[in-house]
């Protein structure tokens, strides 16, 4: 996911409700969690698609810890309607983000390194490249150009590393 579709801009005039990530559309099942992104950059039309994060028995699970952050929440704000908020109820903006970011990992670390890392984690899982543009949401093969300067890869690609 772009990280601009999970956070409120930082720019007042371009934030708009009708893009925020609503509560209400989170299924959680033991295996995966579910929720409606109500539009992304491709999006003009507000489709919305229906983004799964499966379970991985992983002590970092992804669906554990948006469990565990869902249960302090709701707790918070049982009434709140938006998924993702800060301690005081605020909607999460990028400026909140990309501090947060920078307080855990190096400055190189960017917003936009999360898809680029996303890109590269498939690939190094072995996912097709169509595979990887329908899982990013990618219209185009833009993705390819992340992967590629990524030296892991490479090394995926000569042990020809496969998916399980």
């Amino acid at each position: 996911m772009r990280l601009g579709e999970l956070v409120w801009p930082d720019t007042i005039a371009h934030r708009e409700l009708r893009k925020v990530v609503m509560r209400a559309s989170l299924i959680t099942q033991p295996d995966h969690i579910a929720f409606i992104l109500p539009t992304h950059k491709s999006d003009q039309q507000f489709d919305g698609n229906k983004i799964v994060v499966k379970a991985t028995g992983e002590e970092d699970c992804p669906v554990k810890l948006v469990n565990r952050y869902i249960e302090s929440r709701d707790h918070l704000f049982p009434a709140h309607p938006n998924l993702f908020a800060r301690k005081d109820g605020s909607i999460l903006t990028r400026q909140w983000f990309i501090r947060r970011l920078r307080h855990y990992f190096p400055e190189d670390v960017a917003g936009h390194s999360l898809r680029s890392g996303g890109a590269t984690h498939y690939a190094l899982e072995g996912y097709s490249w169509e595979e990887i543009q329908t899982l990013g949401r990618w219209s185009s093969e833009a993705f390819r150009l992340y992967i590629r300067k990524h030296p892991l890869f490479f090394t995926a690609l000569l042990t020809k590393r496969t998916r399980t």
